[in-house]
């Protein structure tokens, strides 16, 4: 039964709590490299936040290559991995928001597109895996962002209704995503998102380190509920 006095928080994990859009963009290159194509890391800007069968779809097309789908996965799965085992960065102001938000009394989800073991390993190295009261990840939806079954599962797992929720997304499939689940959205702006479009979102932010603003945006999109 949903506690009418709760209030969420759901964030899309790369790019807004995690700088691993270039480890991701540099994992797809060097895949595409060790199979006999070129094709450089920026490409990665104009599709991420898709699920991984996309973007290795789109790099693939891009090089002009054919190979197994499992191949360019595990390729791919190797770089990466060592890719954040190595160079994992949190975005600057991701604890403290999330320290604050908890003090505030909200529940907090992480809800993204990449695997379980990819989501185990950054919250793991970054500390910030207590924070979060539920965790929504590749396996655990059958259709991948844009659809909103990712952000439904989350909802359904804090037993919170939309009304009492707000996200953060960095993609035009993330917030396609949230709003389908009738989410607003609070839009993160980095170097690797400039094409996409943000008119959808309810306000953008450069960095986490507003927090000022983003804590009053949040408190605008989701009054307190009193009982």
């Amino acid at each position: 039964m949903t506690d009418p006095a709760t209030r969420a928080v759901l964030f899309d994990m790369d790019g807004v709590l995690v700088q691993t859009d270039r480890l991701k963009a540099e994992a797809h290159s060097a895949t595409v490299s060790q199979l006999g194509g070129n094709v450089p890391p920026s490409f990665y800007q104009f599709h991420m936040g898709n699920s991984h069968a996309v973007v290795r779809a789109s790099f693939l097309a891009e090089a002009g290559l054919e190979c197994d789908p499992r191949e360019y996965t595990q390729c791919y799965h190797d770089i990466y991995r060592h890719l954040l085992q190595t160079s994992l960065v949190l975005v600057p102001g991701a604890v403290t928001l999330l320290a604050q938000l908890t003090n505030r009394g909200f529940s907090l989800a992480v809800v993204s597109s990449s695997r379980s073991w990819m989501m185990e390993q950054v919250l793991a190295q970054t500390g910030m895996a207590g924070f979060f009261q539920a965790r929504v990840c590749a396996e655990d939806v059958t259709r991948p962002k844009p659809a909103p079954d990712a952000y439904l599962a989350a909802l359904e797992r804090l037993a919170v209704g939309k009304s009492s929720a707000v996200a953060f997304e960095d993609s035009e499939p993330g917030i396609e995503a949230a709003l389908a689940a009738g989410l607003p959205v609070l839009g993160i702006r980095h170097a690797y998102n400039s094409s996409h479009d943000f008119s959808k979102t309810a306000a953008q932010f450069a960095s986490l380190e507003d927090r000022v603003g983003i804590l009053n945006a949040i408190e605008l999109l989701v009054a307190p509920v009193h009982v």
